[in-house]
């Protein structure tokens, strides 16, 4: 997979992204300390205790550092050379039409879709777009612990074959479905973030279910388990908890605390971020050198900020409170039942789905030369 890295990037630095411990901490090792400290320390009133108001203070700042901070560096990935990278030589159609489809048609479907649904105040058009953006959210999840496992590994020179790939990828998406299946056994209706129903399974599923989502990880283990013996070391650890902790602690453990829901989403975007900030420096040096590559990320990541901050805070508040007023600037009414932060949250959530998985591929060259 990495066969194309430059010669700039010293083999020391190959081994890892930031370094053993940091990979280990960013990729889970940060959401097990946090959710463990949490669940012990913290009552699930958490509103009404001494630490209430510093964790909604948190709550409320760390998705512009984190969640919506990784929205925006993944449009800047995608975007920042968009033409380039569809008229390059040597691109496959298939690389190709994936990111016309994840760059252009989806954005514009989800747009005109929204706004539809925004125009005609529909709740019943938001429900089914919430839905999808579950569905996409945790397959993202799952996915995304899939590639830190087979990546982390890698670099430390662990490779996993095509069939063993097969078996971890499967599982992966296999712990989703359970248990986004076991969501919708759940009572039909609820607000979660706005209104949203589930697809009603009957409740007898859930156990099955369950039972089905432990049987799937044996196979992975068993993997992992022959790595290890077969290298005769323990496994990549940061990979390991990278992998584990979207599938299963991210998943099962979600409703074990209400601050989890919050968090979660906070720990997927650090775990995110580390591929990010290295694939971009890796490019930046070999451009300018390295004083000028840290230069040039604290900017990349400024303007994530930024960008999360305008797209994910000002321009969705400034439309809820014109939302409140009851009037647009032309004189229309305009019936609140549809929250403005919603359609955000919807867009953006679905949107990075696709974005990722134009990507994040093994065939992207970039990634290839430096990842």
């Amino acid at each position: 997979m990495h066969e194309g890295m430059t010669a700039a990037v010293p083999a020391a630095q190959n081994r890892t992204l930031i370094g053993p411990v940091w990979d280990f901490m960013f990729a889970g090792g940060f959401w097990v300390i946090l959710a463990t400290l949490i669940y012990l320390f913290i009552p699930h009133q958490w509103r009404g205790a001494p630490v209430g108001p510093a964790i909604a203070s948190a709550v409320l700042v760390l998705p512009f550092l984190t969640t919506y901070a990784h929205f925006a560096a993944s449009y800047q990935l995608m975007y920042g050379n968009f033409i380039e990278r569809v008229t390059a030589v040597g691109v496959s159609p298939a690389n190709r039409a994936r990111l016309w489809v994840s760059g252009v048609a989806v954005p514009l479907i989800l747009f005109f879709y929204l706004v539809t649904a925004f125009a005609y105040d529909s709740v019943d058009m938001l429900r089914p777009a919430y839905m999808a953006m579950t569905f996409f959210l945790g397959w993202h999840h799952t996915k995304q612990g899939y590639g830190v496992l087979v990546v982390l590994s890698a670099k430390q020179g662990i490779s996993f074959t095509g069939a063993e790939r097969t078996v971890l990828r499967t599982n992966a998406y296999a712990a989703w479905l359970m248990a986004w299946g076991y969501l919708h056994t759940l009572p039909n209706v609820g607000h979660l973030f706005g209104p949203y129903e589930t697809l009603g399974f009957p409740a007898v599923w859930g156990g099955p279910m369950l039972a089905a989502l432990a049987l799937a990880a044996l196979p992975a283990g068993a993997v992992l388990l022959r790595k290890s013996l077969r290298y005769r070391r323990a496994p990549c650890w940061a990979g390991v908890v990278g992998y584990v902790a979207p599938l299963y602690l991210w998943v099962l453990l979600l409703n074990i605390h209400p601050l989890f829901m919050f968090f979660v989403h906070y720990f997927h975007a650090l775990q995110y971020m580390p591929f990010v900030g290295r694939m971009q420096f890796n490019k930046y040096r070999e451009r300018m050198g390295a004083r000028a590559a840290w230069l040039r990320l604290a900017g990349f990541g400024a303007v994530a900020v930024l960008l999360g901050y305008i797209f994910m805070g000002f321009v969705p508040h400034f439309l809820q409170r014109k939302l409140e007023s009851g009037l647009s600037d032309d004189g229309f009414d305009i019936m609140q039942s549809v929250p403005a932060m919603m359609l955000f949250v919807i867009f953006f959530n679905i949107h990075h789905f696709f974005i990722d998985s134009a990507i994040w591929r093994h065939d992207n060259p970039e990634l290839r030369k430096y990842l």
